[in-house]
């Protein structure tokens, strides 16, 4: 149900905003990215309202790592990979910040001698560095014209979505699979 609702969302929110003339560069840095964490997202607030917050770290913690090691890797493996575009070499710093920052929040309480945990305003911190990551990539696509990535996706025929109806019944049924599917994961974790 996760995986089935959120590729739905997605599916139909690509399509409103390509409906709208948002730009296929903004499309996947925004819509695509956050409805491919949709379920995780999912997951993690059901989980933490229902008092399961190791299903929150534990789930972002194996995404990060699958991502890195075995999506990475496995592309890696295939091919090897270049990293054009300066959206991409600024990206990696971001992403090595990110995770020590991580790090140093939860090792952080064992200078207290305290178990460790992440709590409200590390929460609100790791927000805030959220939000600047999205600004800085939106601002800097909006000024790279000659960045060889978006050139490469400007370039990219566009494949023409269905109606707004039906865009918008794809994005309703996706966040309704997402909420079944969630509570479906959450009440298995709690047997």
């Amino acid at each position: 149900m996760l995986l089935a609702g959120g590729a739905t969302m997605v599916r139909g929110a690509s399509g409103l905003a390509e409906g709208y003339g948002v730009p296929p560069l903004v499309i996947g840095l925004t819509v695509v990215a956050f409805g491919t964490s949709a379920p995780e997202l999912v997951v993690n607030v059901l989980g933490a309202l229902k008092g399961q917050s190791e299903i929150a770290f534990g789930n972002i913690t194996g995404s990060n790592l699958a991502n890195l090691g075995l999506v990475l890797g496995s592309a890696a493996i295939i091919t090897p990979m270049s990293l054009q575009g300066k959206i991409i070499r600024r990206e990696l710093p971001l992403l090595l910040l990110g995770t020590t920052v991580l790090l140093f929040m939860t090792l952080d309480p064992l200078l207290r001698s305290e178990s460790p945990f992440i709590d409200r305003s590390d929460g609100l911190i790791m927000l805030l560095l959220f939000g600047i990551f999205i600004y800085l990539a939106a601002t800097d696509f909006m000024r790279q014209d000659h960045d060889s990535l978006v050139a490469t996706i400007d370039g990219m025929d566009i494949v023409s979505h269905a109606e707004k109806r039906t865009n918008w019944l794809l994005v309703v049924g996706g966040v309704v699979g997402l909420a079944i599917g969630g509570q479906l994961t959450t009440f298995t974790v709690q047997i």
